[in-house]
């Protein structure tokens, strides 16, 4: 589903982008800071991109095991 994976990757920028605005309590966006367009607060909101990132991931990560079978652990040693 290369589409969700945009969304993801958006989700990701999303992160990136918050932890660069708010380096500091000072600046270069304050912490306090509240946009001035309400919608842009989602875009301003840094657990907003890492709900998205991980809500897309289990989605994808689901999709992609479709009724797979998951080893965690080999079965006997000589299969390390």
């Amino acid at each position: 589903m290369p589409a969700l994976d945009h969304v993801r990757g958006l989700a990701a920028f999303l992160v990136f982008t918050w932890h660069f605005l708010h380096q500091s309590p000072e600046g270069p966006v304050p912490y306090d800071f509240v946009p001035a367009v309400p919608i842009f607060s989602l875009l301003d909101e840094g657990f907003t991109g890492v709900s998205l990132f991980m809500a897309l991931s289990g989605y994808l990560f689901a999709k992609l095991l479709d009724g797979k079978q998951v080893s965690y652990l080999p079965s006997s040693p000589t299969e390390r």
